[in-house]
This record gives C-alpha cells, sequence and structure tokens, in this order.
C-alpha cells in the first residue's frame, strides 16, 4: 500500500487495517517516497 502523509492524518484505519494484514505501507512526501512501515510478527502482547 501506498499513502501520503495527508493519508495517515485522514485514513489511520486504512493504513491499520494493511499492517494487521501483513502489507507493508510506503509513506510518500510530495510524491516521493520517504519511508516504509513493516508489520511486526511474532509480537506478544505485554500482560
Amino acid at each position: 500500500m501506498k499513502a501520503s502523509f495527508l493519508d495517515l492524518r485522514r485514513r489511520m484505519r486504512e493504513v491499520l487495517r494493511a499492517l494487521e494484514r501483513n502489507e507493508s505501507v510506503t509513506i510518500l512526501y510530495h510524491g516521493k517516497e520517504k519511508a516504509v512501515l513493516h508489520p511486526v510478527r511474532g509480537r506478544q502482547k505485554a500482560t
């Protein structure tokens, strides 16, 4: 999935759902790739 900084603000729910589906999210700034978010795998919840 690709998302701009504006998408992060307005559509964070969709970004989080993509991460839950184990998709990487590429962050764009002025149309250029700036970062890639990867889902964390195998991490346990703290009790």
